[in-house]
């Protein structure tokens, strides 16, 4: 799949999810394709509310209107991924997670991918706001604005190893965890 995917209007799925995309590839390592949300954006899933699967991502993903799904806000489960991840709106995952990302590589040495929550970004989970599990992750995590867990973490970063810096300049609460890191290696 080549080009972008924008919403600038309102798309609700009652029982599944608002969004499901599946792709083997998305985009290349020369031509970063750009998912996006924009600030008129709404998308609700009953299940949840934006779903992608794909081998290898090679796109940005910027959310800057409101995601919410009655399970996750949003996931993605993903062999590579380069391009980042920006919030600037609200993501909200009801029983679940705020967002979760499952990734082989997220970014690589040559292409780091940021994870970003900006100022005016609100992330909330049921169970976790924000969930990475990956082997490799090559970008920093920073979060300027609120990120919220009910049960379990604010922020859960699993991988093999992660090079780059961790960075709140706001809020992460969780009634258990705020912020749960494991690192095989922290670079």
């Amino acid at each position: 799949m080549t080009g972008g995917f924008t919403n600038s209007g309102s798309i609700g799925g009652e029982s599944g999810a608002g969004v499901s995309i599946a792709v083997g590839t998305w985009g290349s390592a020369e031509d970063i394709a750009a998912i996006l949300n924009t600030a008129d954006g709404v998308i609700t899933g009953g299940a949840d509310g934006f779903e992608l699967t794909a081998d290898a991502l090679f796109a940005s993903v910027t959310n800057d209107g409101s995601i919410s799904g009655g399970v996750n806000g949003v996931v993605m489960v993903l062999g590579s991924a380069q391009g980042g991840f920006t919030n600037t709106g609200n993501i909200a995952g009801a029983d679940d997670n705020g967002v979760s990302i499952t990734a082989s590589n997220w970014g690589a040495a040559d292409a780091r991918s940021d994870i970003v929550n900006t100022s005016s970004g609100v992330i909330g989970g049921g169970v976790t706001g924000f969930l990475v599990n990956a082997g490799n992750v090559y970008g920093d995590f920073l979060n300027d604005g609120s990120i919220g867990g009910a049960e379990d973490s604010g922020v859960h970063l699993i991988a093999d190893l992660f090079d780059g810096n961790f960075t709140n300049n706001n809020q992460i609460d969780s009634t258990n965890n705020a912020v749960h890191l494991a690192f095989g290696t922290f670079n």
